[in-house]
């Protein structure tokens, strides 16, 4: 019984750590990964798909200390496409979207107004990989 409840730990450890990255589909996960990276007075945009099991992320966020920084959009809807169209510097924009189609309109927002940055993977082929850019 014992080795039963050690083997069912360590599973569920390697799945949490390294198979899913995280306890979802691990965009959150990676979400908090980035954003600890910024310095402190950098806006956080998250625009996430809407086909999602998580549901949580601005109260992960919080629990972080950084849902104060947090602009969450679901889906690329008229609320995110402003968000694209208006932000200031320091900002770092995340997509966890999920058609290219999508993905390829938000980047295009941003792409004439700060011409010099480039997009990013956080993690290239990997589920939970999301493409992000950063403005200091």
């Amino acid at each position: 019984m014992i080795a039963a409840v050690i083997w069912g730990i360590g599973w569920m450890q390697y799945n949490v750590r390294y198979r899913y990255h995280g306890y979802g589909d691990g965009t959150t996960s990676e979400l908090i990964r980035l954003a600890v990276e910024q310095p402190e007075d950098t806006k956080l945009v998250y625009i996430q798909r809407i086909d999602t099991g998580m549901w949580s992320v601005e109260d992960i966020m919080d629990e972080y200390g950084m849902k104060e920084r947090l602009e969450f959009h679901r889906g690329l809807e008229n609320a995110a496409r402003e968000t694209l169209a208006k932000i200031e510097p320091p900002f770092m924009v995340v997509l966890g979207l999920g058609s290219d189609a999508e993905r390829l309109e938000a980047e295009g927002i941003l792409a004439p107004r700060f011409p010099q940055q480039q997009w990013q993977s956080s993690d290239a082929n990997e589920n939970w990989n999301l493409r992000y850019f950063v403005v200091e």
